[in-house]
């Protein structure tokens, strides 16, 4: 009866230790669920990140754009000057050479053309600026991609936090 009673202990260590086990097995399966869980995590991130390199090759763009429009305000500006003081030219020889009152009138007639188109590069310029706010708007987009560019820093430090766990799981 004794040793009945013995053998039914050790039976009972055993599958005591084999609860243990699964206990420790089921622990194990939480920890693979967790990981897996981040690991669809990293994928969203990893797909922000592809979203972000195209708005920084689009940024980039913009930066050519912006240096052409530079290099076409300050031709612009050139070229009003070049109307302008050949259109003043024109004016002080006709009055230097003729000295009438109708081509006085011509002159201040070409004057006033100058006038129109100075109006019109006003017009120009006023509409370039509204398409500046646009681009000031999209710079503000960018700097809020810039923080999400920081979370994921946040989140590939936390990666390389699991790939550590990772390696302790398989030693």
């Amino acid at each position: 009866s004794y040793k009945v009673i013995d053998e039914l202990m050790q039976s009972y260590k055993v599958i005591d230790e084999l609860m243990q086990s699964y206990k420790v097995i089921d622990e194990l399966m939480q920890s693979y669920k967790v990981i897996d869980k981040l690991m669809q995590f990293y994928k969203v991130i990893d797909e922000l990140m592809q979203s972000y390199k195209v708005i920084k090759a689009l940024m980039q763009s913009y930066k050519v754009i912006d240096e052409l429009m530079q290099s076409y305000k300050v031709i612009k500006v050139l070229m009003q000057s070049y109307k302008i003081i050949d259109e003043l030219i024109q004016s002080y020889k006709v009055i230097d050479e003729l000295m009438q009152s109708y081509k006085v009138i011509k002159a201040l007639m070409q004057s006033y053309k100058v006038i129109d188109e100075l109006m019109q590069s006003y017009k120009i310029i006023k509409a370039l600026m509204q398409s500046y706010k646009v681009i000031d708007e999209l710079m503000q987009s960018y700097k809020v991609i810039k923080v999400l560019m920081q979370s994921y820093k946040v989140i590939d430090e936390l990666m390389q936090f699991y790939k550590v766990i990772d390696k302790l799981m398989q030693s």
